[in-house]
């Protein structure tokens, strides 16, 4: 299945700016996260960052296993930490 990824700000630099993933039906968002290069500035172990949001299809999620279907969306933002 086709899951489309994007990311923003320093992220970009990272991980490409728009990709397409191929990755097998039934995947999870980790399956997703995990075939990256650079996955380490996405994930702490099996967690997602703290300095990282995670949306699918426009909605956050914090949780690796969230189930993807083909066509989804992920976007991958940094946090915005200052004030």
């Amino acid at each position: 299945m086709r899951i489309r990824l994007r990311s923003f700000g320093s992220l970009r630099r990272d991980l490409g700016r728009d990709l397409m993933l191929e990755i097998d039906e039934g995947s999870l968002l980790r399956d997703a996260l995990l075939s990256l290069p650079r996955h380490e500035r996405l994930l702490d172990g099996l967690k997602i960052r703290d300095d990282v949001y995670v949306l699918v299809n426009g909605r956050s999620v914090s949780d690796i296993s969230t189930p993807l279907k083909d066509g989804d969306e992920i976007s991958i933002v940094p946090a915005i930490i200052g004030g």
